[in-house]
């Protein structure tokens, strides 16, 4: 694992401007740390998909079949052969979103064609986080929120937390053996539809 002065000294050996070594370590020295994570705002975005449970491990549970089947219609719909990825953990999606807002700030210089439509839409992303919500994933655009429901909103516990990773470790587990079995079907219906 990479230490961030390690990264940081590569990114001066790459030649990326002083700012963007400094946003980087701001980021990472400052912003993460403050991150009220499942701590939420009671004010969430009205374009999010929202959804609550009694507590986050059934607001996980909510969400991710929200989320399952609206990416089941969007691969359906798109007529799509493969699977999608099995939903991470609320923890991975974190460090996740925290990444992709990283590799961000260390290609801000870089000019691409949808280079503001990728921007607005790593912000949205790390945006949930910041207000103290867990994000699954999103489908077609549309952000896939959840929190506990907003009268009993408190922060998650380290023991919740575990429970919580526990659980959709098990899940990703599952997911991942259907996900080995379904290729072995998409493959024979490919040679059959090639024949």
């Amino acid at each position: 694992m990479t230490t961030i002065q390690e990264a940081l000294d590569k990114m001066e050996a790459a030649g990326v401007p002083a700012a963007q070594q400094q946003a980087l370590k701001d980021f990472i020295g400052k912003e993460i740390p403050s991150v009220p994570f499942f701590k939420p705002d009671g004010k969430p975005k009205k374009e999010w998909r929202i959804f609550y449970g009694e507590n986050w491990d059934a607001a996980w549970d909510a969400v991710w079949g929200a989320a399952r089947g609206a990416a089941w219609d969007a691969a359906r719909d798109a007529a799509r052969g493969a699977a999608w990825d099995a939903a991470r953990g609320a923890a991975r999606g974190a460090a996740w979103d925290a990444a992709l807002f990283s590799e961000y700030i260390i290609t801000a210089d870089l000019k691409f064609e949808g280079r503001e439509k990728h921007l607005k839409h790593v912000k949205a992303r790390w945006e949930v986080w910041q207000k103290g919500y867990g994000l699954l994933s999103d489908v077609d655009g549309v952000l896939y929120v959840f929190a506990v429901k907003p009268k009993d909103v408190k922060p998650m516990t380290d023991a919740d937390a575990r429970k919580m990773l526990d659980s959709q470790e098990k899940r990703i587990a599952a997911l991942e053996g259907k996900a080995v079995a379904n290729e072995g079907k998409l493959k024979r219906i490919r040679e059959i539809l090639e024949q």
